[in-house]
């Protein structure tokens, strides 16, 4: 592995986190680095999780590390102190004012955890039984939140500084990221979301998905990401945490719908890889395929990166050379979707017409300024990225060996 020390580490802690063994001891490798564990702690959002188990190492290695992540994991926790009041106020005035709506992805996942202030969360997704976008924006905005002008399209994003993102959803998936005949399964499957069997036990309004189903979303949202920018470790603990449950889940139920959107494979290889991480106790020993795996998500942050959009791009093109790829991947820097523009751009909403004025400044400050930007795509797009990726997609199940 990359950075086998600090990985084998990183991952020691959270297994020790994930089983509640506060006072495991773990002998700091030789050739640890500090900097480089520190780094991978903060990028994969981890602090919350592991600090605990952090702050009770013995050695003078370890007095460093437990410095310097003292005030972060304050603040994590403070964030998520608050995070917990803020949105309990929310979906206390959804109820009462007869908003239909359901939670989903990290507030309830973190229900999962032992204590869901180890889960880490950026912001709160909410699925609205009839999205009106500018009926809910009068509604968010009279409880003091800020409309998002950069976020357009699948959903509607809303501040509450310093701590408070929400984004209201039309439907729980973003279908445009599917494949047709997944696209039109997953839209089916969604008209049962509102059954009044999916109520909170007490609830008139507030809706929770079963969990066989919230189950394949989450796999579903992992896969995205897998495949999208990049996504970090924390998926393979939601689902390790998930399955250490012992829900009383209906198999075939799970089975035919993953069959459905053809991710029997992944599914498969990710609980696999999420057992090898985390059951047992001290540093885990992976396989190659599981290795691979761990790899690639330590390699970006929790939301992944763009060096790994890019050659996620061109895995999926199915291209393995930059050459093959290069004027392409010029015109999508310089000239690049007008959703995109409009996202960078809030102007443009109200100034449509000046949309060829702000492709030619594009053009001119990549082609003048920012020609590093083509240097990026150009590393990223290499025939050894490509290779290294599919073998990646192979070891996750994403393609069949």
């Amino acid at each position: 592995m990359k950075h086998l020390n600090e990985t084998g580490l990183l991952l020691a802690l959270m297994r020790a986190a994930l089983h509640q063994d506060w006072q495991a001891q773990l002998p700091w490798p030789a050739g640890c680095s500090t900097q480089k564990l520190e780094d991978l702690i903060l990028r994969q959002s981890l602090v919350s999780m592991i600090y605990p188990v952090l702050k009770n190492q013995k050695g003078a290695a370890w007095a460093p590390l437990q410095q310097s992540m003292k005030r972060p994991y304050e603040k994590m926790i403070q964030l998520g102190v608050m995070q917990e009041y803020e949105i309990q106020a929310l979906l206390d005035s959804f109820e009462q004012e007869g908003v239909d709506c359901m939670p989903i992805k990290g507030w309830i996942t973190r229900t999962f955890y032992p204590d869901p202030l180890m889960r880490s969360m950026a912001d709160l997704d909410v699925v609205i039984r009839q999205m009106d976008s500018g009926r809910m924006r009068t509604w968010m905005e009279a409880r003091d939140y800020v409309y998002d002008d950069t976020e357009k399209g699948f959903h509607d994003g809303y501040w509450k500084l310093p701590f408070m993102y929400v984004e209201l959803h039309q439907c729980a998936t973003d279908r445009r990221s599917l494949p047709a005949d997944e696209a039109a399964w997953v839209e089916q499957k969604e008209q049962g979301l509102w059954d009044p069997e999916n109520l909170l036990p007490g609830k008139k309004h507030i809706y929770r998905m079963g969990m066989e189903d919230f189950y394949v979303h989450s796999l579903l949202h992992f896969r995205k990401h897998f495949t999208g920018s990049g996504v970090g470790i924390r998926f393979l603990a939601d689902i390790y945490v998930f399955r250490q449950q012992r829900l009383p889940l209906d198999a075939a139920r799970i089975r035919s719908q993953l069959e459905a959107v053809h991710m029997t494979a992944f599914a498969r290889q990710m609980e696999r890889i999420a057992n090898a991480c985390f059951d047992g106790t001290g540093t885990p020993a992976l396989d190659r395929d599981a290795a691979l795996v761990v790899d690639y998500l330590v390699s970006a942050g929790v939301h992944g990166n763009r060096e790994v959009q890019r050659a996620l791009q061109v895995q999926q093109r199915g291209q393995g050379t930059y050459l093959h790829n290069m004027p392409r991947e010029v015109l999508r820097q310089c000239f690049p979707s007008a959703e995109v523009l409009h996202k960078r751009y809030p102007r443009l909403e109200k100034a449509p017409w000046l949309l060829p004025a702000y492709w030619a400044v594009r053009a001119v400050r990549i082609v003048a300024q920012e020609r590093y930007k083509i240097g990026q795509a150009r590393r990223s797009s290499s025939k050894k990225a490509y290779d290294q990726l599919r073998e990646v997609y192979l070891a996750a199940g994403v393609l069949e060996k």
